[in-house]
């Protein structure tokens, strides 16, 4: 535990640097992109899990190596099913509240003088 979170802060460091030149926004959407790239890989992570277990079943010819391929395909169809839930439910919470909504920007413009 201790080996990752050295491991962890060493790449918050650089965007801890530079809070003092661009502020605590610029940190915490790092922070938001780092944690979106995390959650994509691990979506994709599932996925091959899925699958690493699909091909496991189809081709094992033990009873054991069976059980094993329904074993990671159930956890892969969890990984998937859990991350796809939440992401629904930020989603959900974010139009509710209507927060982080980049569409949402009001570009302003001049009156028409038609």
């Amino acid at each position: 535990m201790k080996k990752f979170l050295v491991f962890g802060s060493m790449f918050m460091l650089p965007a801890l640097a530079m809070a003092q030149e661009k502020g605590l926004a610029k940190v915490l959407d790092t922070f938001g992109d780092l944690l979106s790239t995390l959650s994509a890989l691990l979506f994709g992570a599932a996925v091959v899990a899925f699958f690493y277990g699909v091909a496991k079943f189809i081709f094992s010819t033990g009873n054991d190596g069976k059980a094993e391929g329904k074993s990671i395909m159930v956890w892969g169809i969890i990984g998937i099913f859990v991350m796809s839930a939440v992401y629904g439910l930020v989603g959900i919470l974010a139009d509710t509240f209507e927060v982080g909504g980049e569409d949402d920007i009001n570009v302003p413009t001049l009156p028409s003088e038609s």
